[in-house]
């Protein structure tokens, strides 16, 4: 069993055999067998500091860092098979001079580790046996890394509204794999369309804007045409509107903001945090170690925020005790910007709730805080009543 970050994937591996040098000698080949068990599983990544990796990468790190080496020198050897075991399936891991293979399939290092982690966490999250863990690997490593990124995050697809002058509206639709080179996307509500391999790989390359030709069936391709394409017959106009509602509910644009939204509802679970959300208007209060602060900005339907969309002020006054807290207090504004432009209206008010609340530490980096707080120092309120302020959250 292997554990990374607290997740734990049923992982053991055996190393078959290793040949320190180039060799077609049998008699002089190195056999090594041996079980690893969790207590001789490396699993300090440490060597890895100055990158910040998701989980995958750091697991995939970690089995790089147990494959066989040199004792003394700590080089890779020339060759070696290894196998790995998933719920109990074993995969083999080949090595040759520079090529790899998995299950006698020709990838990159990093290919075939990606394989066997993501193989594992399948197995893993789903309790499946070893029989169902092999078909989903056998899917996973026929499938073109390209799709098995847009399997994972969606596909983006730009289709043209016209009006007086056409607007591109940029979507993410779901894609399945349905068959060894046929794939499917949801172009409407509960409605999928059938594409092949070559197809759908040409699609993604021109709706990510990784390749530009306008020669091309998907080249700014309407609805309809998608729909008549994948469905093999034209759209009814009630089939055509619903599922043009279908892909604006999806817009790229929307479902970011969604989720940032989200991530400020879940500040409520701080208790020195205080959310209050009434139509498009988000107010925080928030209950610092060394005074209080107001963060306050308007949902927009864009992720292109600039690097000031969020206000952030230092209360040192109430204005009235018979208002609303969202509207009750008042001071000097703070200026922090974002590091960067594009960030959505959630994550900026969540991004700048963190280092309010944790003002104690933020100002010895954010040199703005720490010039409030000693200029205002004096004249900081304290607001007694914090844990009795209630959350509001009226979407409408």
């Amino acid at each position: 069993m292997m554990k990374v970050n607290g997740l734990e994937l049923d992982i053991k591996f055996q190393i078959n055999e290793v040949n320190t040098e180039p060799t077609f000698d049998e008699s002089r080949r190195e056999l090594r067998r041996q079980w690893y068990v969790d207590e001789n599983l490396e699993t300090d990544n440490n060597r890895y500091d100055g990158t910040k990796n998701l989980l995958v990468e750091n697991f995939c790190k970690v089995l790089d860092k147990n494959l066989p080496q040199v004792i003394y020198t700590k080089e890779v050897p020339f060759s070696y098979i290894m196998t790995f075991f998933i719920n109990g399936f074993p995969f083999i891991f080949e090595k040759y001079d520079s090529r790899f293979k998995l299950m006698g399939k020709i990838m990159t290092k990093k290919e075939a580790l990606t394989a066997i982690v993501k193989t594992a966490m399948y197995g893993g999250t789903s309790k499946k046996e070893g029989g169902d863990v092999f078909l989903f690997f056998s899917k996973y490593i026929d499938t073109p890394n390209i799709i098995k990124r847009a399997i994972e995050e969606r596909i983006v697809y730009r289709f043209p509204q016209y009006e007086i002058t056409p607007i591109f509206q940029n979507v993410l639709i779901n894609v399945q794999k349905v068959g060894k080179k046929r794939y499917a996307l949801e172009i409407s509500d509960n409605v999928w369309g059938g594409i092949s391999e070559k197809d759908l790989i040409a699609f993604i390359k021109i709706h990510s804007h990784k390749k530009k030709n306008v020669r091309s069936k998907w080249w700014k391709i309407k609805p309809e045409k998608l729909w008549e394409y994948t469905i093999g017959e034209a759209p009814t106009e009630s089939q055509l509107n619903t599922m043009i509602q279908f892909l604006l509910h999806n817009r790229k644009d929307k479902i970011v903001v969604d989720k940032s939204i989200e991530l400020v509802k879940s500040l409520t679970k701080f208790k020195d945090i205080k959310i209050s959300r009434r139509g498009e208007q988000l107010q925080v209060l928030v209950r610092g170690k060394e005074a209080y602060w107001y963060i306050h900005g308007e949902i927009k339907d864009t992720v292109h925020g600039g690097l000031q969309d969020v206000a952030t002020t230092l209360i040192t006054k109430c204005l009235s005790n018979d208002i609303p807290w969202y509207s009750r207090f008042s001071g000097p504004d703070v200026c922090i910007d974002n590091l960067m432009g594009g960030s959505s209206i959630g994550d900026q008010i969540y991004s700048r709730a963190m280092v309010c609340m944790n003002d104690n530490i933020s100002k010895n980096t954010v040199s703005t805080i720490r010039n409030k707080l000693r200029n205002y120092g004096d004249e900081i309120m304290t607001i007694d009543y914090f844990d009795e302020i209630e959350n509001i959250w009226e979407e409408e």
